[in-house]
């Protein structure tokens, strides 16, 4: 499996390169949709390249939920996300599930959690600092988030994660059993001022190996440090 995060500024300086055919679909977007759908067009299109030799985006298709994937004989499988600044997408032959999220301030944080945690990690989160709390909140999120998008289900299969982080394992009933990976984005880009977090779902415990965008090409990180590792069975 191979991974590429980077920033929307670094992504949005190679938009003129695009074809007008990817200016057009964005034309009619709100700005801010518009300049993160150009960014992830031109890291797609660095990523087929560099990984596949391929000098054009294949057609898509969407499922019931709404994730885009190419013809399944191609067998090149992706899942983009966004947050903040950074934009990053995962590739494999198999499908996956990736999300990265921002530490954020959220109102009434202590509600939301009790709303929308399980038993086991409210159990795991109320005994940390506040300030782990809301770390730990976001690593967690993105760890459900990349279950979902694994699966295809969206919000729609929210209800059927159960995760246990006190033991590092958890069910999801549309998943098959699998491992996700969680990361702290500071591992890639240590100078980093944004707080976030990663994960994506591996379903071969294959080897992951990291890309960010260096100019008009991928520069491989060997800094990578894995903060979690959730076993889904």
């Amino acid at each position: 499996m191979k991974v590429v995060i980077s920033t929307l500024d670094s992504l949005l300086v190679s938009v003129d390169s695009l074809p007008q055919s990817d200016h057009e679909i964005a034309h009619d977007f709100q700005p801010k949709k518009k300049m993160t759908f150009l960014a992830s067009r031109v890291l797609l299109r660095l990523a087929l390249k560099s990984f596949y030799a391929l000098n054009d985006v294949p057609s898509l298709s969407f499922g019931p939920h709404g994730k885009p994937y190419f013809d399944p004989s191609l067998s090149i499988f992706f899942n983009f996300s966004h947050s903040g600044n950074y934009i990053g997408a995962a590739f494999s032959n198999i499908e996956m599930g990736f999300d990265i999220e921002c530490v954020k301030e959220r109102k009434n944080f202590q509600g939301l959690c009790k709303k929308v945690l399980t038993d086991p990690e409210k159990n795991y989160i109320f005994k940390l600092s506040e300030k782990e709390q809301r770390e730990f909140f976001t690593l967690l999120w993105t760890v459900r988030e990349s279950l979902l998008k694994d699966s295809g289900l969206g919000l729609v299969g929210l209800s059927k994660l159960h995760i246990d982080p006190e033991y590092n394992c958890g069910k999801a009933s549309d998943n098959p059993s699998l491992r996700v990976h969680s990361y702290n984005i500071a591992s890639l880009f240590p100078k980093s001022s944004e707080r976030a977090y990663f994960s994506l779902t591996d379903r071969k415990f294959d080897e992951i190996e990291f890309f960010t965008v260096d100019g008009i090409a991928l520069k491989e990180l060997n800094n990578h440090k894995t903060e979690r590792i959730i076993k889904i069975n």
